[in-house]
């Protein structure tokens, strides 16, 4: 009942600050960035409620205008709620994504120059394509797009989590199809590349860990990928990530399994 008053008048204040032209303010802020970081936190339900309350908190807030960390704050819940909780069916999923992209380019003061905006809009294509199969994702754009706000968050310095560029990169090389003539820059070798700079920037990422065996595993290293997977298996989810890492220690249960690896 309380996490429910809560959230109404989260999102009340934020329709009045909006229908008189009033920013949020400072306290309206601080409530959404609580609500995000109880879901980052948390684990199950009380992810799912933090999440759901956060997403509508800052969409809210963003409708009348953001300060910059508000963009990849939102950006990040809507993957949270959506990939690491799984909520929605598929479909619905691709209409949160778009929704979200079309709201952050909207609330972004300068979206040539922002790295906050590209790095965000990037992460939620990439969900896109994490909801697509083999042949949307060769027709959608959605990897050039990807490469296009990820080449633009290096052109601007790099300075707003380089580690997650880089993740995404790597994510990016691994994942697009290399289609002949149409899209010929898909390069393992450079998702290797680009995992190895995310994780020296961050070498506590479970996911960029995660991905980084996946790919050693489909390169032929299974020897160093088993050992990264039950490393993987092994840890506990962080405190300050619990719902990403939790996906991922599942994720990384459910690829040793198809492997046929034993967690020791």
């Amino acid at each position: 009942m309380r996490s429910g008053i809560r959230e109404y008048l989260i999102v009340s204040i934020g329709v009045l600050s909006t229908a008189f032209g009033i920013p949020a303010d400072e306290s309206t802020i601080q409530k959404a960035d609580s609500l995000y970081r109880e879901m980052k936190r948390s684990s199950g339900a009380a992810a799912e409620r933090a999440g759901m309350a956060a997403r509508r908190s800052y969409a809210v807030i963003m409708a009348n205008g953001a300060p910059e960390h508000i963009l990849y704050r939102y950006a990040d819940t809507v993957s949270t709620v959506h990939f690491s909780l799984d909520i929605g069916t598929c479909d619905e999923k691709k209409r949160a994504y778009r929704d979200a992209l079309a709201l952050i380019a909207k609330c972004s003061t300068n979206t040539n120059t922002s790295a906050v905006y590209h790095l965000s809009s990037a992460l939620l294509f990439a969900r896109m394509i994490d909801c697509a199969d083999a042949f949307e994702i060769a027709g959608s754009g959605y990897a050039d797009r990807i490469r296009y706000h990820l080449d633009r968050c290096l052109s601007l310095g790099n300075n707003f989590a380089p580690d997650l560029t880089f993740l995404f990169y790597g994510r990016l090389h691994a994942i697009a199809p290399h289609v002949p003539i149409f899209q010929t820059w898909p390069d393992k070798a450079k998702a290797r590349e680009y995992y190895e700079r995310s994780l020296a920037i961050n070498p506590n990422s479970l996911v960029a860990r995660f991905f980084h065996a996946d790919l050693l595993h489909d390169a032929g290293d299974r020897d160093r990928a088993m050992q990264m997977f039950r490393d993987i298996a092994r840890v506990a989810p962080s405190a300050d990530d619990r719902a990403s890492d939790t996906k991922t220690i599942a994720m990384c249960k459910t690829r040793m399994k198809a492997f046929g690896i034993a967690e020791q």
